[in-house]
């Protein structure tokens, strides 16, 4: 569900290119990474897939050829009620960083406060700032739901300045060359035309591809879109599975969502921000909404990738943000909301 460039962020591995345009790769023993997304994009297939990472990166740390995995260690926000307690854990962890590469996954739970896992996040910074004497890496993921998210939208007055100062990916859709490499991999037809089709079809969520590569095992034979079948395609997805997938993308979690959806599917083309506060504003008990408050239900629906956005230049030359529907989730709310008649 990342890109190349999220994982070698986890992995400490960006390169000074990257950042200051050096060119030089550098290995560090400890990262803090903060992970946000819906299942839809993939955010339950961090947890099976990440400790894989170390196979990349095992000769930054003279390991030996056959050690390609990190000692992985789950934990939740719900298991503590103090920094000390998880910073105690932390602690004992980084002394297993001696002999193996440790990795701990943090479930962030949806009632945990925000000034707790600040505190959380802070506690592991602070150990990883300490962390020069261990031999081999220790990454500490913490992974953030939809419902969790919007609670640390809705706190920007604690939470916007640690967005510049720590490491944040936002999952999001499968790029073309993802698809493309993926295609090759299931021994696909992957020609250009191919991919644009998929990504159509898919609409590049984690999700679709999961299933896909799911269906291609069942059936060996799948060579291109239309052998999966009429029910693949996103866009055309009918009741039943049109739900599944709304709840995986976290939209039944904040009761606003659906409605909002609702109202925006109905309007015609893209629309801007202020389109989109009437819109809100419409909403049963979001009559009064404010300003900071608009945004941060646009920046929820913009991160899951609810919505779109595009970048247009505007008569004084200023770029100007708009945002739509993807076909997909247009469809689906569509369905889901009575607009179009459907069979299951």
């Amino acid at each position: 569900p990342m890109t190349f460039r999220d994982q070698k962020a986890i992995t400490g591995m960006a390169s000074e290119e990257d950042k200051n345009k050096l060119g030089s790769i550098r290995a560090q023993l400890f990262t803090s990474t903060l992970i946000i997304g819906s299942d839809a994009q993939g955010l339950g297939d961090i947890r099976p897939t990440m400790p894989g990472l170390f196979d990349m990166e095992n000769t930054f740390f003279d390991a030996p050829a056959n050690l390609n995995k990190y000692t992985t260690h789950d934990v939740s926000t719900g298991k503590y009620k103090t920094p000390a307690e998880f910073e105690k854990n932390l602690s004992a962890v980084i002394g297993k960083a001696e002999k193996l590469p440790q990795m701990v996954v943090v479930t962030i739970e949806p009632e945990t406060e925000i000034s707790l896992l600040l505190g959380l996040i802070d506690a592991a910074d602070n150990l990883g700032g300490n962390a020069k004497k261990i031999k081999m890496p220790v990454r500490v993921l913490f992974l953030m739901g939809p419902q969790a998210y919007w609670k640390w939208l809705q706190a920007r007055e604690l939470t916007a300045g640690r967005e510049e100062a720590m490491s944040i990916i936002h999952l999001s859709r499968w790029k073309r060359c993802a698809i493309n490499m993926l295609l090759e991999q299931l021994e696909m037809v992957d020609s250009a035309n191919a991919v644009y089709e998929i990504e159509k079809a898919t609409g590049g969520w984690h999700y679709a591809m999961k299933n896909m590569i799911t269906l291609k095992r069942e059936k060996k034979n799948i060579s291109k879109l239309k052998d999966f079948g009429r029910d693949f395609p996103l866009p055309s997805l009918r009741t039943r599975n049109a739900r599944r997938f709304l709840e995986e993308a976290g939209v039944p979690t904040m009761p606003w969502a659906m409605p909002l959806l609702t109202s925006l599917a109905q309007a015609s083309g893209d629309f801007d921000k202020d389109d989109f506060m009437l819109a809100l504003m419409e909403q049963d008990g979001l009559a009064d909404v404010s300003e900071v408050e608009a945004t941060a239900h646009l920046n929820w629906l913009r991160d899951m990738n609810l919505l779109t956005t595009k970048s247009t230049s505007g008569k004084d030359s200023k770029r100007k943000l708009t945002y739509a529907l993807p076909p997909e989730i247009k469809h689906m709310v569509e369905v889901l909301s009575g607009e179009e008649t459907t069979v299951d």
